[in-house]
C-alpha cells in the first residue's frame, strides 16, 4: 500500500478476513467488519492525500500511452471490484454457515431435550418394574419362609401327638424345637417385609445358614437331611446365595410336605459352562 501510495488498499479486507475466521461471536463478527470499512475509509488515497502529500495512480499511469493508460485504470477497477465482491461473498458465506450451525445446534438441543424426556420416561418406568419386582420377591420371600415354618410345626406338632402318652420328655423335647423354629421364622417374615435377606445369611456365611436350617428342619421333621457341597467354598453374590438359600428351603419345605420324604440328599457342586 505504502509503495502503491494508496492506491489498492483492498488487502485490508483479506486481512480482516482472516481475522473472522477466528472470531464466533456475532457482535464481534460485526465490530470486525465495521473496523475493516473503517481501515478501508482511511486507507483511501484521497484521505490520505490530505495529510501526506502522494502522487495518485493516475499520475503515475499518465505517462503511459492512451490505451495503456485505459487499460491500467480499467484493471485497477476490476481489481476493486473483485476484491470487494471476494470479500463480501467470504462474508455471507461465514454468516450462512455460523446460521446452518446455529440450526443444527438447535436441531441437536430438540434432539437432546426428547432424549432427556426419554430417558426420564424410562426411568419411571424402570422404576416402577423395579418396584414390582420387589414385591414379588417379597410376596415369594414370605410365602417360602411361612411354608417351611409353618410345615417343620405342622410335622413337629404330629410327632408330638404321637410322643404325649410314651414319651413326654421327648415330647418337650420336640415343643422346645418346635418353638425355636417358630421364633426363627417369625424373625425371617420380619426381615423380608423390611426388605432384607434371611436372618441366618446375616449373621453366618451360606454354607452355615444351610446347615442350620437342614438341621432345624430335621429336628423339627424327623426327617433325615444330608449335604454335600463339590465346591470349596460357598461365597457368591449376595442375590446369588439368597437364591441358592431359598432354593434348598423351597425344595425341602415340598419334599416334606407333598413327598412325605424321610430321608432327603442335597447336593451342590460347580458345572463350568462349554
Amino acid at each position: 500500500m505504502a509503495n502503491l501510495d494508496m492506491a489498492y488498499n483492498g488487502v485490508i479486507f483479506f486481512v480482516f478476513a482472516e481475522i473472522l475466521s477466528y472470531v464466533e461471536k456475532s457482535w464481534s463478527r460485526l465490530a470486525v467488519l465495521f473496523l475493516a470499512f473503517v481501515c478501508y475509509l482511511v486507507g483511501n488515497y484521497q484521505l490520505v492525500s490530505i495529510v501526506i502529500p502522494m502522487n495518485s495512480f493516475e499520475i503515475w499511469v499518465s505517462f503511459y500511452s492512451e490505451t495503456m493508460e485505459r487499460f491500467f485504470l480499467a484493471m485497477r477497477t476490476i481489481c476493486e471490484l473483485s476484491n470487494m465482491l471476494i470479500f463480501l461473498s467470504y462474508v455471507v458465506i461465514l454468516l450462512v454457515t455460523d446460521r446452518e450451525e446455529n440450526e443444527r445446534i438447535s436441531i441437536l438441543n430438540e434432539q437432546l431435550q426428547k432424549a432427556n424426556e426419554q430417558l426420564h420416561l424410562f426411568a419411571e418406568e424402570k422404576e416402577q418394574m423395579g418396584e414390582t419386582r420387589e414385591r414379588n420377591r417379597l410376596a415369594r420371600e414370605i410365602h417360602d419362609t411361612l411354608g417351611h415354618i409353618l410345615t417343620g410345626i405342622s410335622v413337629g406338632v404330629d410327632a408330638v401327638m404321637v410322643l404325649m402318652d410314651t414319651s413326654p420328655d421327648a415330647a418337650k423335647t420336640q415343643l422346645e424345637t418346635i418353638g425355636d423354629m417358630a421364633r426363627s421364622g417369625l424373625n425371617d417374615v420380619r426381615r423380608s417385609v423390611r426388605k432384607l435377606k434371611p436372618d441366618a445369611l446375616e449373621r453366618m456365611p451360606l454354607e452355615n445358614a444351610i446347615h442350620q436350617m437342614i438341621e432345624e428342619m430335621s429336628k423339627g421333621t424327623n426327617t433325615k437331611i444330608y449335604f454335600v457341597s463339590y465346591i470349596d467354598e460357598l461365597r457368591f453374590d449376595a442375590d446369588v446365595e439368597e437364591t441358592l438359600y431359598r432354593i434348598i428351603q423351597e425344595s425341602t419345605t415340598n419334599a416334606i410336605r407333598h413327598g412325605r420324604a424321610k430321608e432327603i440328599w442335597i447336593r451342590i457342586s460347580e458345572k463350568k459352562a462349554r
